[in-house]
């Protein structure tokens, strides 16, 4: 039913779906929230740092990786749901942080910073598919496993975006991929000179 949350005509059938698996949801005038804590938290990065960590997952197939020091995570297939909204990307985990109400982290919504991860738990809000995202985009599913689903830990997700995050802050304007593929933007007519 999730994978039907394309767009706000079916917020119901999305709802349904969410409530299904027992996810907290909240409606609101920009479609749905989902309310971390309890049940599922989300861990937030830039586009490029999501990117990259989603890539690594899929090419290990949730396997540790000792050459990039990436933890063993369950089978993708199984586990990488990704809700993309605009500038940020959360990946969904299990709930269960090593903290309380007392000593909890920066949970604020808005965009993580470009080297951080930002952990939304106890009662934080993210967008959930159909759903208004930053700058009036609609959150939609970067991934989602077509059958069922088994969130990973929240503290070894965090391990593996915090590692993509500083790879992708450190090579800024071009990404590593598994297998020693690097993009590199070619610059366009309108693009300024390179810096000297």
């Amino acid at each position: 039913m999730l994978h039907g949350a394309r767009d706000p005509a079916s917020a119901a059938l999305a709802l349904a779906g969410y409530r299904k698996l027992g996810w907290p949801m909240e409606e609101s005038r920009g479609g749905l929230a989902l309310v971390t804590g309890t049940v599922i938290d989300a861990l937030e990065v830039t586009r490029p740092a999501g990117t990259l960590a989603a890539a690594w997952w899929l090419y290990t197939g949730g396997a540790a990786d000792e050459i990039r020091g990436l933890p063993a995570l369950p089978r993708p297939d199984q586990a990488l749901a990704v809700v993309d909204a605009g500038p940020s990307l959360f990946f969904l985990a299990q709930a269960g942080g090593p903290w309380n109400a007392r000593d909890v982290p920066d949970c604020a919504p808005g965009p993580a910073a470009v080297s951080a991860v930002r952990w939304h738990c106890l009662g934080s809000r993210i967008p959930a598919p159909p759903s208004a995202a930053a700058g009036g985009q609609a959150a939609a599913w970067a991934h989602l496993p077509a059958g069922r689903l088994r969130l990973a830990p929240a503290i070894g997700l965090l391990d593996l975006l915090a590692k993509a995050a500083a790879t992708a802050q450190r090579d800024v304007g071009r990404l590593a991929f598994p297998g020693g593929v690097v993009v590199i933007p070619v610059p366009g007519p309108h693009s300024p000179p390179p810096a000297p």
